[in-house]
Order: structure tokens, then C-alpha cells, then sequence
């Protein structure tokens, strides 16, 4: 087990992968249970607006997630996609945090989060990716240990943001750490290199940094 993490990790394509991921889920899980409280007690909205805003992003969010993993898959664009998302990400707290309103809100939760959550489905990609281009990985491991990152946030999170509200601090601070989160995210993807176009059926390559 350890061997399989320490031989991962000398990946950069799957280290970019895991940490990417793992900032995700603590910049969703962070932000995510307050988003009824922040909609309706503090900008007003109806418990039925709330709902059919939620619902509406999730059909949204699923149609952009599938365009995109298409679009990816004909194109090779991992890094416009990911930078894209990432950005679209940081939009989320930012506009949130610094212009709060209900347009602000409706804006974030309708068309920003659906184009931030494209990324989620691409660092899963990613690690395959690296798996099929480094023979030193394994495929199996690699996917799974993605997936461990990103549940993992959710196991830290709760205990940094409940530390954060015990100081004191109100709930708009959530999306500043939120946005933080995404940040690094960006940050920790910048080096990611372009891949060329490939159709389906032609070999993976690899990705050069």
C-alpha cells in the first residue's frame, strides 16, 4: 500500500490530480450545508426558490459535466477546461463574498457552479491518464486513490470550519476559505500541459511538464 502511494505521488500528473481534487471537496463541503441558511435567512429567499434554484443547477450541472467530458475527449483540452472550472470556482465565493445579493446568489448557484463542477469528472480523467501514460502506475490504485482524496475533505473539513465558527467568525468567512481553496487549486494547476487532440481509439499521450 504504501509503495503504491509513495510510486503515485512521484507522478505529477496524478499528484496534480489528488491535491486538485482534494481542494475541491473542501472547497464544496465547506461551503455547501450553510448554502440554505445563506439563501433564505440571510438574503431572503423562499424555501421553494431555494429548492427549484438546487434543482435547476443540478440538471445544468450534469448536462455541462457530460458536454465537457465530450468536448475533452475530442479535443484533449484538459487545461482550458480545468483552468476554466477552477476559475469558475473562485468566481463562486468571490461574487458571493464581495457583492452578496439575490442576483449574486442566482448568478453563483445557476451558472458558475455548474461550469466549476467540470473539473470534478476531469481529474478523475486525468488520473487515468496518468496511468495509462506512466507504466510505473497502477491503474486501479490510481483512480481509487483520487477518489480517497476527495472523500477525505469531507472528513477534514467539518472539523476546520467548526473550529472557524467556535472563534467566532461569521459565515461569510466560508467563502473567503472557499475561494482560498479554489486559489490553490489553480495555483497547484497552472503547470498542467497542453495535450493534443486524439479521437477515440487512439493511444493516450503523455503529458509533458
Amino acid at each position: 500500500m504504501f509503495n503504491l502511494i509513495a510510486t503515485s505521488l512521484q507522478d505529477r500528473l496524478l499528484r496534480i490530480a489528488v491535491l486538485c481534487v482534494f481542494l475541491t471537496g473542501f472547497a464544496h463541503s465547506a461551503i455547501s450545508p450553510f448554502l440554505s441558511i445563506i439563501a433564505i435567512e440571510h438574503l431572503g429567499f423562499s424555501t421553494f426558490d431555494y429548492a427549484l434554484m438546487q434543482v435547476f443547477s443540478a440538471i445544468l450541472s450534469v448536462g455541462a459535466s457530460i458536454t465537457i467530458g465530450i468536448f475533452t475527449d475530442q479535443t484533449g483540452r484538459y487545461q482550458d477546461v480545468l483552468i476554466t472550472s477552477i476559475l469558475a470556482g473562485i468566481a463562486t465565493g468571490a461574487i458571493m463574498y464581495f457583492l452578496p445579493s439575490q442576483l449574486s446568489f442566482i448568478i453563483m448557484l445557476t451558472v458558475l457552479a455548474p461550469i466549476a463542477a467540470t473539473g470534478f469528472s476531469q481529474y478523475f480523467a486525468l488520473a487515468h491518464l496518468a496511468a495509462s501514460s506512466n507504466k510505473k502506475l497502477n491503474k486501479d490504485f490510481s483512480t481509487s486513490f483520487v477518489r480517497a482524496a476527495y472523500s477525505s475533505s469531507y472528513v477534514i473539513t467539518p472539523t476546520i470550519v467548526a473550529t472557524i465558527f467556535a472563534s467566532g467568525a461569521d459565515i461569510w468567512v466560508i467563502l473567503a476559505f472557499r475561494q482560498l481553496s479554489r486559489s490553490l487549486c489553480w495555483r497547484s494547476s497552472s503547470p498542467l500541459g497542453q495535450k493534443t487532440p486524439h479521437q477515440s481509439g487512439q493511444q493516450h499521450r503523455a503529458l509533458h511538464f
